[in-house]
């Protein structure tokens, strides 16, 4: 595939890239990146000009209906985001977007930054003042983000009945802690009056995807963008994804399941300032702080479903995982947004 598009690249797509403002010189070099299960449908690159250590743009391309679907998707978000005054320099700029042999192609700028998982990964950034640097970015980007977007339509109501037999229908009887359900019809009719007003949302905003440098950060791979959703399920998203990759022992892994207590289900320092961030950017929503808890758990249980993550290529599949925090949290005599 990716010779295909290298010679397309060279010679068919020149003069519709020039008209973008993109010269290229060849011999162009790609450098694939990027997940290499999903590859023998959907790849990744870095575009080099001849003789350039650095890359001039990123080169997407999928075949096959899902990842066309994604692809697309992404370009399409990426095409209306970047108009957005409070957004640009922070996400990819769409260069152009082409069609050939049944190969979508999408061509992106490049953002700079190293992702922040690198340094986690790495124990780089442990100590308490670069976490409270981390979240305060993650949470002014999405702020950004919804100040762009937000939408004068109100969310669904929650269900918590249904959505709670949808979950026993697939992992049986859940067995819920005395008076929890009356708990949660309760919080229920409190969330649902608050008409929370929807807005545009990441879909997988972790911190694999954010790219941090000397100014801030800048966000990639859009592929989940949704016009329309809740306006904290990218930050949920992020704190979790943030506690199961920190280093808690520094060179020796902990199990998801601890790393998640570590996280939510202990008194620490690293919880505690989670817990501050996340009541923070509640009430910077101009939402009841008390509400923090109830949509936590509402996207435990969203996250727990086999349809939270389309079509998931991991085995056993991400949304088992979910539900096993689901069940920590719920049944743990602690948790930090009690």
């Amino acid at each position: 595939m990716l010779m295909e598009l290298l010679n397309r690249l060279e010679t068919e797509w020149v003069p519709a890239l020039a008209e973008r403002g993109v010269k290229l010189r060849p011999p162009l070099q790609l450098i694939k990146i990027g997940d290499p299960a999903a590859q023998a449908q959907k790849v990744t690159a870095l575009v080099f000009d001849a003789g350039s250590a650095e890359p001039l743009m990123v080169l997407k391309a999928a075949e096959g209906e899902t990842y066309r679907r994604f692809l697309l998707e992404e370009y399409q978000a990426l095409s209306a985001l970047s108009v957005q005054p409070d957004l640009t320099g922070r996400i990819p700029q769409p260069i152009a977007f082409f069609e050939y042999n049944g190969i979508l192609a999408a061509l992106e700028g490049i953002l700079p930054g190293v992702s922040l998982l690198e340094y986690l990964q790495i124990r780089v950034r442990r100590r308490p003042v670069e976490v409270r640097q981390d979240l305060m970015l993650a949470c002014d980007f999405l702020l950004r983000l919804r100040k762009s977007t937000r939408l004068e339509q109100v969310l669904p109501p929650v269900d918590m009945r249904a959505r709670l037999a949808a979950l026993e229908a697939v992992y049986g009887p859940l067995e819920l802690p005395p008076n929890h359900l009356a708990w949660l019809l309760e919080q229920e009719k409190v969330f649902n009056a608050s008409r929370i007003l929807q807005s545009a949302c990441h879909g997988d905003y972790w911190p694999g995807n954010l790219l941090l440098t000397a100014e801030g950060i800048g966000v990639i791979d859009w592929e989940g963008y949704r016009q329309s959703a809740d306006p904290f399920f990218d930050l949920f998203f992020f704190i979790t994804t943030y506690v199961l990759n920190y280093p808690w022992h520094g060179w020796q892994n902990c199990t998801p399941e601890e790393a998640f207590a570590l996280g939510f289900l202990e008194h620490n320092w690293l919880s505690e300032t989670m817990r501050e961030y996340l009541l923070t950017y509640f009430t910077q929503l101009n939402l009841s702080p008390t509400l923090t808890a109830f949509a936590y758990q509402n996207f435990l249980l969203e996250m727990s479903l086999p349809g939270a993550i389309e079509h998931d290529p991991r085995r056993p599949p991400q949304y088992e995982q979910w539900f096993s925090f689901y069940r920590c949290f719920v049944t743990s005599p602690f948790n930090v947004l009690q």
